[in-house]
């Protein structure tokens, strides 16, 4: 099948080595990021390249944080590294800030100050580097996000083609065989969901598969089910009175258990018109920027982090 395939189109055999776009297009199964060890070694290559013992250390934060933090944006977009490899980064870094030597170096650095305090913005008394766990997932939010405020997008319809033909990617499952791109969307999704909403403008959107409501997730479990031969609402609007946008209280009561229709019918509807519009709580307009996406996934590692130290 390969030489009749090869015959037709005239293409190359693909091996692990092959690269696509500075993206290796086969990984290994159990450890992806080992296909991104080039990554790596440009770190280390970029480390040599400077006399970093004879530089200060305002020199060396901002060769930190122009040159150390854009290497692996590229290739952050498209995949989580796993913890393992992110560590081996920044143990250069590290390395890099407090005393200047390679990484291989068998002298230990003397570290005068707990790493974490290094993330902390400078304002409030840290040094603005970047968290690359937290870059990494924020970069992979924006592009989650991107799918979802755009479902008609190119790439969204392949990946709903592929992924979840039958639902939307608010509740696609976990479960399938996957890239490493859909399965980096996946991962970071709890994030999107707990930070992304739709206004209610023309309720369009669907009541079983979006975040219309701050209960959506659980809407299945708090539903009543109906005797036959009743056909379900499918659209938020569906629950609204006939031509007005105000809600159907005998219709959200029947379908729903008392807490989740309460919660239904204190959602705020836009009295505009307009459709359905995806927001993102934490900027002004409402869209997902880098910088946000980055300071979320920052602020939630942190406070995961906190927690496992209780």
């Amino acid at each position: 099948m390969k030489i009749d395939i090869k015959q037709i189109f005239q293409v190359p055999y693909l091996d692990s080595n092959t690269i696509h776009l500075g993206h290796p297009l086969i990984l290994p199964a159990k450890d992806r990021s080992v296909a991104y060890n080039f990554v790596y070694d440009k770190f280390k290559h970029k480390l040599s390249a400077y006399q970093a013992n004879i530089l200060s250390h305002a020199t060396r934060l901002t060769l930190i944080k122009s040159v150390f933090a854009s290497i692996p944006v590229y290739y952050m977009s498209n995949i989580l590294f796993s913890k393992k490899f992110l560590t081996k980064l920044i143990a250069i870094i590290r390395n890099f800030w407090w005393t200047g030597v390679k990484y291989e170096c068998t002298t230990r650095s003397v570290c005068l100050r707990a790493w974490a305090d290094i993330y902390i913005e400078k304002k409030i008394g840290g040094r603005g580097v970047r968290n690359l766990q937290a870059m990494n997932q924020g970069l992979i939010l924006l592009a989650a996000w991107r799918l979802a405020k755009e479902p008609q997008s190119h790439l969204a319809l392949i990946l709903k083609a592929k992924y979840h033909h039958d639902t939307s990617i608010w509740r696609a499952k976990l479960n399938k065989p996957k890239s490493a791109f859909w399965a980096a969307i996946l991962k970071v999704r709890p994030l999107l969901i707990s930070t992304a909403f739709y206004q209610l403008f023309d309720g369009s959107s669907s009541i079983w598969s979006s975040p219309w409501f701050w209960e959506w997730q659980t809407i299945y479990d708090n539903l009543n089910i109906q005797m036959p031969p009743f056909i379900y609402p499918a659209m938020v609007k569906d629950l609204w009175v006939p031509n007005q946008k105000a809600w159907n209280v005998n219709l959200v009561r029947s379908l729903f258990t008392s807490h989740t229709a309460n919660a239904i019918l204190q959602t705020r509807i836009v009295n505009s018109t307009g459709q359905d519009t995806l927001v993102w709580k934490f900027t002004p307009t409402g869209e997902c920027t880098t910088k946000s996406a980055y300071k979320h996934c920052f602020n939630n590692l942190t406070f995961r982090h906190i927690n496992n130290l209780r």
